[in-house]
């Protein structure tokens, strides 16, 4: 007896058939997890949520100002520097580009687009959500299998998408092409790397209203609550697109904003208004003596 209980009996090793059986559980158990998406934790996610949780009046009542301030912080923003961008007119405004270094222009471009893309599988998350979202679940709750259907209709998910989605595609979009723009002709390298960090610091505006205005029950409600979407694809067909995503992810990705970016600086450097490959040495130096350009690329925005 003093045998038995020191050396319990060991578990039967698992056959072949019931290794199998057990790696297809957990494979639909993640297939099925992926389905269940977070909404983004900023005012457009918290609108959505709040919408789809209870209805548009009350995400207007609890998130509309937050989601109208970023809106209009975003918008005014990228207006006021579509605004100040240079007249290619003045003739001091080529000596002026020229004269910033092109692999600083590389380096600010490619960090703006870089974190600017990150923002694009939030939107997408978001869009999703809006229109597919069938069913709801809160994570803090126990069971966790307690699902709760979603009855909605097509005019209120047209609306939350218009609302919340669409605005913020907007805006980002006004931004996106201002921020290139503006630090492509800005006239300083001081005033090339202050535009850079003060456009970041605009485009994250949602996400800095959500944090200082949100009211604590909402927050923890967007941080915990989970929405299913059906995907509609097979299991073959989800492997497939998660291994493109990882490829692109470790190796295309990097590559492809470098390209990017050379087009752009590059592009605009010597075939936009004011090519500098064609700026001559004495050109330059006569633009650079006429009294209106002299101190051109200090003025300020």
């Amino acid at each position: 007896d003093s045998d038995d209980e020191d050396n319990p009996p060991q578990a039967m090793p698992l056959t072949e058939e019931q290794m199998r059986v057990q790696q297809l559980r957990e494979d639909e158990r993640e297939a099925e997890e992926r389905m269940w998406l977070q909404q983004a934790e900023n005012a457009y996610g918290a609108f959505i949520h709040v919408a789809l949780k209870d209805n548009i009046w009350k995400a207007l009542a609890k998130c509309g100002p937050m989601l109208l301030a970023s809106v209009l912080v975003q918008a005014i923003f990228s207006f006021r520097l579509f605004q100040h961008l240079p007249d290619f007119r003045n003739i001091c405004i080529k000596q002026a580009l020229c004269s910033i270094p092109s692999d600083l222009q590389l380096s600010a471009v490619g960090v703006f687009i870089t974190l600017m893309l990150n923002n694009v599988p939030v939107m997408f998350r978001a869009a999703t959500i809006s229109i597919k979202c069938a069913h709801r679940r809160n994570n803090l709750e126990r069971p966790k299998s307690t699902v709760v259907d979603m009855r909605i209709s097509w005019a209120k998910r047209a609306a939350i998408f218009v609302l919340a989605v669409l605005s913020e595609l907007l805006t980002w979009s006004a931004i996106f092409t201002t921020g290139i723009l503006f630090i492509l002709t800005s006239r300083s390298v001081e005033l090339l790397i202050r535009s850079t960090v003060a456009i970041m610091f605009v485009q994250n505006v949602d996400e800095v209203v959500f944090e200082a205005c949100c009211s604590p029950d909402i927050k923890e409600e967007v941080e915990n609550f989970r929405y299913k979407v059906d995907l509609q694809h097979t299991e073959e067909r989800q492997t497939l697109i998660d291994k493109v995503k990882r490829i692109y992810l470790l190796f295309l990705h990097l590559p492809t904003i470098v390209i990017i970016i050379t087009i752009l600086v590059f592009g605009f450097r010597m075939l936009g208004p004011h090519p500098c490959g064609n700026l001559a040495m004495d050109e330059a130096e006569f633009i650079f003596d006429q009294p209106q350009c002299r101190n051109y690329t200090q003025a300020e925005v």
